[in-house]
């Protein structure tokens, strides 16, 4: 049975982790990059997505992206039934390429601090939250070797304790052959290995070095994935999504089947929709995404452009 994602502090950040999930769809930074961040957008000073869910208890969630005069994310704002309840700032190197991403607490008016987005939305009324960026509550770092992206980092708290690594190896040609995981402090490993062979990409996971499912990905002339499957380790399907696309490239329609279970066998977080359209405005930008449970449309999101002056 589907769930309200909007119920409960935990579904809440579950909620805005799906957001971002699909931010790779949208332009932003590839998923390879694990990325909350918009790619480079000349032209707009900010992106603001507004979702509104019809079947939820609480009705709206806004991501706001703010650029600089350059074009880059520099930071998102999220509020939740018109409460700011996360900010994360976003840092780019000379390259262009994003270097770190930095998630902060919130400061309560009684002067306890909470997670920025996982508990400043239970906040009392009689007690409003300000955002405090010298705590941060995580931060994600991005380490290249040359152009290419080596190692992403997750860091906890004021502390910065490690809590996740992905280390990144490449084959002869520039292209990912394997991602390794790592999580902490149980120190338990994660890897996946890529083969390519024409417009297909091969994938297999694995948790210590035990196969555990196999992948597939059929991508178009233009490098865009068409078609992903996941099987577990008995070759019964637990994901799959198709995605189809508009003369000009953009995605017009994502499939999804999803079971809650990753390549590895672990539990990961679900959509919960099974269709989602995308819709676009005279100028080709992103206007309207609406998600589908069981045929109906459940969420909508709504994307709106600033322009920079004399844009």
């Amino acid at each position: 049975m589907h769930r309200n994602k909007f119920r409960t502090k935990a579904e809440m950040k579950k909620l805005i982790t799906l957001i971002l999930s699909f931010a790779a769809t949208l332009g932003i930074v590839s998923a390879q990059d694990y990325s909350d961040a918009f790619e480079r957008q000349k032209g707009i000073t900010r992106i603001t997505e507004r979702t509104l869910c019809s079947t939820c208890k609480e009705k709206e969630h806004i991501l706001t992206y703010i650029f600089d005069q350059s074009g880059f994310n520099i930071e998102t704002q999220s509020f939740y039934n018109g409460e700011k309840i996360g900010i994360a700032r976003h840092f780019w190197n000379k390259e262009g390429a994003l270097q770190s991403t930095q998630h902060y607490r919130s400061t309560k008016s009684n002067g306890s601090t909470s997670a920025s987005r996982s508990e400043a939305q239970n906040a009392s009324k009689n007690a409003t939250p300000s955002w405090d960026t010298t705590k941060i509550s995580e931060e994600i770092r991005r380490t290249y070797a040359g152009p290419r992206l080596d190692k992403i980092t997750w860091m906890e708290g004021e502390a910065q304790n490690v809590s996740r690594v992905i280390n990144l190896y490449y084959d002869n040609n520039g292209k990912v052959a394997r991602e390794e995981h790592i999580t902490l402090p149980q120190s338990t490993h994660y890897h996946k290995t890529f083969r390519y062979a024409g417009d297909s990409i091969f994938i297999e996971y694995f948790k210590k070095d035990v196969p555990t499912g196999k992948g597939k990905k059929k991508l178009n002339k233009a490098g865009k994935p068409l078609y992903e499957a996941t099987h577990n380790a008995a070759g019964v399907k637990i994901y799959e999504c198709k995605n189809r696309y508009n003369p000009a490239g953009r995605i017009l329609e994502q499939n999804i089947v999803e079971t809650g279970i990753d390549g590895y066998g672990e539990r990961v977080a679900q959509s919960g929709y099974d269709k989602i359209t995308y819709r676009y405005d005279p100028l080709g930008k992103l206007a309207i995404v609406d998600k589908y449970v069981k045929g109906k449309v459940s969420v909508t999101d709504f994307y709106e452009y600033a322009l920079a002056t004399g844009k």
